[in-house]
This record gives structure tokens, C-alpha cells and sequence, in this order.
């Protein structure tokens, strides 16, 4: 499954402005924060990888094949 967040992030952006009748400034305020949002989000995902990684490089080709064809569920 591939996610496009800025496209989500646009239409989210877009419908809470047009619904709220948000400021310009506001709105800039909230694209601004979505976008550090989605930064530390993109960080904090790395981190983890390369945890998982680093905790079971013998199952280095399952999680290649994991992250490159989507994740089944684990639970």
C-alpha cells in the first residue's frame, strides 16, 4: 500500500480551513505544523527500522520484503 500524506495533508488542510473559515495566518500556522508533524513522524519511523534492523539482521531479506510489498499484520 502506497500512502500519498501530501495529498492527504492538502485535502485535510484544505477541508479544515474551508469548514473553520480559518485566517490565512492561521492556516499557514497549521500547514506549517502538519508539515514538522510529518518530519518527526518520517524520523521516528526511520529510527525504527534501523532498530528492527540492527535487532534481527538474520531476518534482513523477510523485512526487505516486508517494507517493499506492504506489511501483512503481525498480530
Amino acid at each position: 500500500m502506497n500512502v500519498d500524506l501530501s495529498k492527504h495533508e492538502t485535502a485535510f488542510l484544505l477541508q479544515a480551513r474551508e469548514t473553520q473559515r480559518l485566517t490565512l495566518r492561521v492556516f499557514n500556522h497549521m500547514v506549517s505544523g502538519v508539515q514538522q508533524y510529518q518530519a518527526a513522524l518520517l524520523e521516528h519511523l526511520k529510527q525504527q527500522m534501523c532498530s528492527l534492523v540492527e535487532r534481527h539482521p538474520e531476518d534482513l531479506d523477510e523485512l526487505r520484503s516486508r517494507a517493499s510489498g506492504g506489511f501483512s499484520p503481525v498480530c
